[in-house]
């Protein structure tokens, strides 16, 4: 008697975990599909709610319990899916896939969900990310019911005979048999110790001893046919998010902008829950009336029509989770352009484009990329070819050679083309304002060749200590003739005359290094040892023309025609990797010792290089030593 009352006391005391945690118990209902939370302690249902997804009355389904969640699976469900869901049953927040389909029991322990496949008699434990099998038990049972885990066990039930089997966790052999009060023991749960069994045909809850079989008590108070049974330690935290994005905007024809707003859910670890087909999120905006759309993939993608200059908030909420919000002022996107040019010291002009909305006002949202390209002249943009938009306005700047010569300039974002030219020789500054967005100069220049060449292509730098290797495809005029137009004449030139190489340094402006006749697609430029970054352009050059292709910033393309110069090299992300003290890529002790060799030395003396120099302070000293420390190990892809 004293054993039995010690027992009890024991599992009184496991109710009540330290730390104010709170221990839970679910039951599901089948024959009314609702989940009861019921106190292990008082016995008493503290809640009851319909559960979110259907259980049908036969009762083939299972539940489990994982702290901040409930999961829930019918195997008559055609869409296969283990659904999880806030422990209130406000909203599904998540699903995956599950594994066999003919699935009846669910159990969580250690961040991994148990599931029990019937048809099978496997029981396996997946990933709640996303369904991934991670092991598969085979215990060799007639498996079917009810599946609970806890302490280093599985427990898992069969009703002919009605026995629950308790299992070792790690390698699925049965330890136990445990004989069943109940005839259907569909149910099972385990909480401290103490093992719950959900009696369907008895309408009932019952405890035994996973030991000895006894039953320990039944719950009177929570009554119904109990499919499933769930338990575990109450978390306050959730470890799901919401996350809100603007997708685009986009000027309709009366004037108004769509906007496209996308709605997603990720865990803690920033992954979107991919697997997610189910969840619904209400998009809240002000003025409007509510939507609620259903995520694919796990998100959701809606579209509203507002109107341009009114400030707007945009929340999305899921019931349970932390609703996300985006203020946004309503812009008109680009619609059109214009282009001024002012003309500056050597040889430089400035380009400047003027970005304007549907409604005639100035852009001053949009801040979208806009590429500049020389499409006809002899020009080269030094600044940057790809501009981000600010306040309404981008600009570039050109280096011309001489004072005569015809330049035509073509600006670009989304789909909008717009081209201004003027003459170097005579420029009329009035007609910038011209709505085509030509500057024409008042006297012209008859048989100037109006047709560039193409661009050379596959521009790629190698470097070597100091010197650089350009090299390049070779435009596809090089070798051809090229007619036009001369007074009343025919004339020919040759398609491409040679190849001019420029280059910048640490984004600076683009200054010319050197030229090549035709035929020739390589070039050898030698830099400093300085740690700077080096990104080159080639562009084909006839009589009146050069052009080069675009490349955006950023590329593979991009990547491949920039260096670094010293001991610095670039990884696959175009990250700087210092320490590069040898000829191979990556930052090992070769390059140590090297450093050794040098380390101490200051510029003025005879013996110092500055090739170990990494912060250029003129001493190898610990400051070049730390970041060695920092990138010791890195593998450069190039330098």
């Amino acid at each position: 008697m004293m054993k039995v009352v010690l027992c009890h006391l024991v599992l009184l005391l496991l109710a009540f975990p330290s730390g104010g945690q709170e221990l839970a118990l679910y039951g599901l209902d089948a024959n009314a599909s609702q989940i009861l939370r019921i106190s292990p302690v008082s016995n008493q249902v503290e809640e009851e709610f319909s559960s979110p997804v259907l259980c049908r009355p036969e009762g083939a389904c299972g539940l489990a319990f994982s702290g901040h969640s409930l999961f829930f699976v019918d195997a008559t469900d055609p869409e296969h899916c283990i659904y999880e869901f806030s422990p209130s049953g406000e909203a599904v927040w998540h699903s995956l896939p599950a594994p066999g389909g003919q699935v009846d029991g669910l159990a969580y322990a250690d961040g991994a969900l148990l599931v029990q496949n019937f048809a099978e008699d496997l029981i396996y434990r997946v990933d709640p990310f996303d369904g991934t099998v991670l092991e598969e038990f085979e215990p060799g049972l007639d498996l079917i019911g009810g599946l609970a885990a806890g302490q280093g066990r599985i427990y898992a039930s069969q009703i002919r005979p009605p026995v629950v089997y308790e299992i070792d966790a790690e390698s699925g052999t049965v330890l136990n048999e445990i004989d069943a009060a109940g005839s259907l023991p569909t149910g099972l749960a385990f909480l401290g110790g103490r093992l719950f069994v959900g009696d369907f045909t008895g309408q009932r809850i019952l405890e035994l001893d996973p030991v000895t079989s006894v039953v320990i008590g039944e719950n009177i108070e929570a009554t119904g046919r109990f499919s499933a049974l769930a338990s575990g330690v109450s978390e306050e935290v959730i470890p799901y998010r919401l996350r809100l994005d603007s997708v685009s905007e986009n000027l309709a024809a009366d004037g108004r902008i769509e906007m496209v707003l996308r709605a997603g859910l990720y865990d803690d670890e920033g992954r979107l829950m991919h697997t997610n087909q189910h969840t619904e999120i209400r998009f809240v905006t002000t003025g409007l009336e509510d939507e609620i759309v259903q995520v694919e993939a796990g998100e959701a993608e809606m579209a509203f029509m507002l109107d341009p200059g009114s400030d707007i908030r945009f929340e999305a909420k899921v019931p349970g989770l932390a609703s996300v919000v985006l203020d946004r002022q309503i812009i008109a996107p680009v619609t059109h352009m214009m282009m001024h040019f002012a003309e500056l010291d050597d040889h430089l002009i400035e380009v400047e484009v003027e970005l304007f909305d549907g409604t005639g006002k100035p852009a001053l949202g949009d801040t979208s990329a806009l590429s500049f390209g020389v499409m006809r002249g002899l020009g080269a943009i030094v600044g940057p070819e790809v501009v981000k938009a600010q306040e309404g306005k981008a600009r570039t700047w050109i280096r011309i050679e001489g004072r005569d010569t015809d330049l035509v300039i073509a600006a670009e974002m989304r789909d909008i083309v717009h081209s201004g030219g003027f003459q170097v020789s005579k420029f009329d500054d009035s007609s910038a304002a011209n709505t085509k967005g030509f500057a024409v100069s008042a006297r012209r220049v008859a048989g100037r060749d109006q047709l560039p060449p193409a661009p050379p292509t596959e521009v790629q730098a190698w470097r070597l200590h100091d010197q650089v290797e350009i090299r390049w495809e070779l435009s596809a005029d090089d070798g051809d003739e090229v007619w036009f137009e001369f007074g009343q004449s025919m004339v020919h030139r040759r398609g491409v005359e040679g190849y001019r190489i420029y280059r910048s340094r640490n984004g600076g402006l683009y200054e010319e290094v050197g030229s090549v006749g035709s035929g020739i697609d390589h070039f050898v430029d030698t830099i400093a040892r300085d740690g700077a970054i080096y990104r080159y352009k080639v562009m084909a050059a006839d009589k009146d023309n050069w052009h080069e292709a675009l490349i955006l910033p950023g590329s593979d393309e991009d990547r491949v025609r920039t260096v670094t110069s010293g001991a610095v090299g670039l990884n696959d992300e175009g990250e700087q990797v210092y320490g590069l003290f040898d000829d191979d890529l990556d930052v090992d002790f070769d390059d140590f010792f090297l450093f050794a060799d040098h380390f101490g030395r200051e510029e003025g003396e005879g013996d110092f290089d500055s090739l170990f120099d990494l912060n250029g302070d003129g001493a190898v000293s610990f400051d070049d030593f730390f970041i060695l420390a920092d990138h010791f190990g890195q593998q450069a892809d190039r330098r």
